[in-house]
């Protein structure tokens, strides 16, 4: 069981690493990584929120929940927000796809020694 060191200073940039090429083997492009929760002594876990540009294609969007769920290092998603993507009206050559959704949200919690 694989967790993030978080006597490493570089701890967020290994975890950005990860969550961005997991986003990136799934076809994702991510808009913002963000740690609301500072970091507290005693405490084995931490938080990520992450936006992603939409739309996204679903089934692509499921691959990135995967690759977080069975990686390392550990993380789970806690929530996520996504709704159905409308068809772009105000450019009628890119009508989008019927599996496209909007993912406003996902926040992840990442286990630490």
């Amino acid at each position: 069981e694989a967790l993030v060191d978080v006597k490493d200073n570089h701890h967020q940039e290994k975890i950005i690493a990860t969550i961005e090429r997991y986003a990136s083997n799934s076809h994702l492009t991510i808009a913002s990584i963000d740690f609301p929760t500072p970091k507290s002594k005693g405490k084995k876990e931490i938080t990520a929120s992450v936006t992603f540009r939409s739309p996204a294609n679903y089934n692509d969007f499921l691959s990135f929940m995967k690759l977080i769920e069975a990686g390392l290092p550990r993380m789970q998603i806690t929530d996520l927000s996504i709704s159905k993507a409308l068809a772009n009206r105000a450019n009628k050559d890119k009508k989008g796809s019927p599996d496209d959704v909007n993912i406003s949200s996902v926040q992840l919690k990442i286990f630490t020694k």
